[in-house]
């Protein structure tokens, strides 16, 4: 699965029609940057947000119950994704300072 299925797949599971045209303020399918009120989302703040979604599947791994326990599920998906954009932003930060 590619990077851009990837997302879709997740925002599919988020209930969003892929099929409609991203608002280019919030997702640039070229560069794969996404934007938060207008603003990039930088590595730290993918860093933190990966950090705080691990917490919370850890959280979820440790009960009993199947549904929690499906919740975390949905934290790995977002920790997933969250590591493709900080992946490809170090793709796109190094090609820029080669090119």
């Amino acid at each position: 699965m590619n990077r851009e299925e990837m997302i879709n797949s997740l925002a599919l599971a988020m209930g969003v029609n892929t099929e409609k045209e991203y608002d280019s303020k919030k997702y640039n399918s070229q560069t794969g940057t996404i934007y938060c009120n207008d603003k990039p989302i930088n590595d730290d703040i993918i860093k933190n947000a990966i950090h705080y979604f691990e917490t919370l599947k850890s959280k979820c791994y440790k009960s009993n119950l199947s549904e929690i326990r499906t919740v975390g599920k949905y934290y790995e998906v977002a920790i997933s994704a969250l590591e493709a954009v900080k992946t490809q932003n170090i793709i796109d930060s190094a090609a820029q300072r080669v090119g």
